[in-house]
């Protein structure tokens, strides 16, 4: 029998349902439980606190407050999914019908009619349930951040520099990195679909980018109309690094036959990116052969832009 007096929960919760969420909290900690609840305010979507990431690594649980509203909060996304990756146990009490996605997969689902039965079953759950297991993973890889992708190009940068970039941050590229499986993303695509938000890079990308291909002088010009015309609402575009575009490959061909999310447009195959080997080759990434290599300024390639998203 679990001695409920040891455990920590950590509350999942919608910004939007603060109240709510307050008053669960009440109704789990009289079963005698300790519960983490966050209420610093959060201005910034894209930065993962270190403050929620050290309790949830110290927790025996996470328990979600989910609904609708729920469902389409980042940040319960975010959190549900570090759970996971921590091996956490994940309880769900549903406050309506809204589906549950199935990447979430909870250990258990609590529907409940009033507090007094939610405490009931919550309690049956958490006496009966091994938590050991949660414990034994002491540290946890977080979700990439603006901080731990280059955005600065390099010059000189060779072929073992890029072997290096790949396995050291385990991107797959098909020759320099091929057992790797890619990043796991958290893509939103915005603004009338012509931009990705990658929240696990804090990246935002052009869903297509230039029509045709171009060289690597008139590149830069498509970046400066970009930030001109302020792509999206925004300046700040630029061509990505090399390891920026790596985050992008992924160990899957998809239907449309690029190792690319079937999310981006499958036109733009092969892209510049902002490093160099000297001032007249530049590495390029091509998506259909997930192999990252040099081409000639004055050779063609396409252009996909990426911008850093702001860290309020």
């Amino acid at each position: 029998m679990q001695d409920l007096a040891r455990l920590h929960l950590f509350l999942i919760y919608a910004r939007e349902e603060i109240a709510v969420a307050r008053e669960l909290k009440f109704e789990i900690a009289q079963l005698g439980v300790q519960v983490w609840f966050d209420e610093k305010p959060r201005r910034d979507r894209h930065v993962f606190p270190a403050h929620v990431r050290d309790a949830l690594i110290k927790c025996d649980a996470a328990i979600v407050v989910w609904s609708q509203v729920a469902a389409e909060s980042i940040w319960v996304e975010g959190e549900c999914i570090g759970a996971r990756e921590l091996e956490k146990k994940i309880i769900i009490l549903c406050q309506d019908n809204t589906p549950i996605p199935l990447h979430l997969k909870p250990n258990f689902i609590i529907s409940f009619d009033s507090q007094q039965q939610m405490r009931t079953l919550l309690n049956g759950v958490l006496k009966k349930t091994d938590f050991a297991a949660s414990n034994t993973q002491t540290d946890w890889q977080p979700l990439y951040s603006p901080g731990n992708l280059r955005e600065l190009p390099l010059t000189n940068f060779t072929h073992l520099d890029v072997e290096h970039s790949a396995r050291q941050l385990g991107f797959f590229e098909k020759r320099l990195n091929p057992a790797a499986n890619g990043l796991r993303h958290e893509y939103d695509t915005l603004e009338n679909l012509r931009i990705i938000h990658d929240y696990a890079t804090g990246l935002a990308w052009q869903v297509a980018g230039s029509a045709h291909t171009v060289n690597l002088p008139v590149a830069r010009i498509f970046i400066d109309d970009l930030n001109r015309e302020r792509y999206g609402g925004y300046t700040g575009w630029r061509l990505p690094t090399s390891v920026e575009v790596l985050t992008l490959l992924d160990s899957t061909c998809f239907a449309h036959g690029l190792h690319l999310d079937p999310g981006f447009s499958s036109l733009q195959k092969c892209i510049w990116t902002a490093d160099n080997l000297n001032e007249t080759q530049y590495w390029c990434v091509d998506f259909k052969q997930a192999l990252c290599f040099l081409e000639p300024t004055y050779n063609e390639n396409f252009v996909r832009a990426v911008r850093t998203l702001e860290v309020l």
